[in-house]
């Protein structure tokens, strides 16, 4: 038999004031004054897109007399949604204090913002992101880097589209102008490349936990540096380097952050 013979859903039981939502974000958005009536389901920090999942397809099976032979998971929402997330950091007088050896540290941190203003001139085309030019540009000279594409050994970027990606790449000074595509087609950024990119799997692996996503791209760098990635593993990784960006193309906020191996 064709057709639908089940149906389960899961809703959390957690409820939000909507009045919350629109406090915490109508400085940015005055016009969300008029969404704030009644509540919204919360997920509880047990709850994310595959356990709740798991507790709708039991709804749909409860009574079934029949097992099925193969399950799918769909789901619009990141397996990890971004809810609460956190990282612990310490000088490395403090971690040795603690016994710990192989330390990473942190050699630059830049953020750069932007209001706009380069959509309202001829000067910006629009092919890049200025904000990430001159993040990379800050941090490389925090970090004592002045050839980026000899001295970084890899690298996690925003890659929320394929072709943010690929500009990515020429504003952190990685690839030439107008040379990301060759790159990536020879194999510059592939797991056994020169600089390889995303080696986790980015942002199509982990899904877009706006939030969370920085402190995983660190860890990621954090693990390779210390030797600890298991199957993703490189060979003999030295500086890593991590790209985050939110906004949009003409106002933005871009973040770039290179780690290494303390010395």
């Amino acid at each position: 038999m064709a057709g639908i013979t089940g149906f389960g859903a899961y809703v959390p039981r957690l409820r939000l004031q909507r009045q919350a939502i629109v406090d915490a974000h109508k400085w940015a958005d005055p016009a969300l004054a008029g969404k704030a009536k009644g509540e919204r389901s919360m997920c509880n920090w047990d709850e994310d897109a595959v356990t709740m999942g798991v507790e709708a397809a039991r709804g749909c099976l409860d009574g079934s007399e029949a097992a099925p032979d193969i399950v799918y998971f769909a789901s619009t929402s990141a397996p990890f949604a971004d809810r609460q997330n956190a990282g612990i950091d310490a000088t490395p007088e403090s971690a040795k204090s603690m016994g710990k050896e192989s330390i990473v540290s942190v050699k630059a941190l830049q953020l750069a913002l932007s209001n706009g203003s380069e959509s309202g001139h001829n000067s910006w085309d629009g092919s890049y992101f200025h904000t990430t030019r001159i993040a990379a540009g800050k941090a490389y000279k925090e970090a004592g880097i002045d050839k980026p594409r000899d001295q970084v050994s890899m690298f996690e970027c925003h890659d929320c589209f394929s072709i943010t990606e690929l500009v990515t790449m020429e504003d952190l000074q990685l690839s030439p102008e107008g040379g990301a595509i060759g790159d990536v087609m020879d194999g510059f950024y592939d797991a056994d490349g020169q600089i390889p990119c995303q080696i986790d799997g980015g942002l199509k692996c982990f899904g877009h936990p706006i939030g969370a996503s920085g402190i995983r791209m660190l860890y990621e760098m954090y693990l390779q540096l210390q030797g600890r990635a298991d199957a993703r593993q490189l060979g003999n990784p030295s500086i890593g380097m991590t790209h985050n960006l939110g906004g949009s193309p003409m106002s933005n906020v871009a973040a770039v952050c290179i780690i290494g191996a303390h010395e």
